[in-house]
């Protein structure tokens, strides 16, 4: 509470008071989170609804209201809110990772005996996995040397946050067995039964 009291000159008869009350109002408080880094097609909902009842909001891009969801855009969001006294914002800053590559290729059939080598690497990936069909691991290298029949092979890459895989159907044939005999020596007009 504050007041004033004024009083006339020279003889100070006559007083005049005035009064202000001041109430303090503390801005609503809200938190959009901590700045965060994603994998590509992940997505973050963006919510400040808990400050309840606002006069007004606006995004970055001016957009209004009090949620929104970012879609793979790498973006600094900031909400502006106004209760009708106070204003307060706040900020959060969204990266993605970038995109991580795998692909194993066409479903590959191969003869019993052949084998075949694939290469998963990546610039951005920091570890490599290659599992089979029941999930045992196979090698952690970004090259594997397929060699023995059965089943998917399945090549995991990762950049420590996000990780990406592809699967390779491979099918073996076995090697068709061969017998001609055994070796024979023939004169010109002999038959061989």
């Amino acid at each position: 509470k504050y007041w004033l009291d004024v009083r006339d000159e020279p003889d100070q008869k006559c007083l005049a008071t005035d009064t202000v009350y001041v109430t303090f109002q503390f801005p609503k408080k809200f938190n959009l989170g901590k700045d965060t880094v994603l994998c590509i097609g992940q997505i973050v909902n963006l919510d400040a609804s808990s400050v309840g009842a606002v006069k007004s909001s606006v995004w970055q891009d001016a957009v209004t209201g009090l949620k929104r969801t970012n879609n793979n855009a790498q973006v600094t969001h900031w909400l502006k809110i106004d209760d009708g006294i106070c204003t307060s914002a706040d900020t959060i800053n969204i990266s993605y990772k970038p995109a991580l590559n795998i692909n194993l290729g066409a479903d590959q059939q191969l003869c019993d005996n052949a084998t075949l080598t694939k290469d998963i690497t990546d610039v951005n990936a920091i570890s490599y996995e290659w599992k089979d069909n029941i999930g045992t691991q196979l090698a952690v290298t970004p090259t594997y040397t397929i060699n023995n029949p059965g089943g998917d092979i399945v090549g995991i890459i990762s950049d420590g946050l996000c990780s990406k895989s592809d699967t390779l159907k491979v099918t073996y044939f076995n090697t068709p067995i061969v017998d001609l005999g055994l070796d024979d020596i023939l004169c010109d007009n002999d038959v061989v039964d």
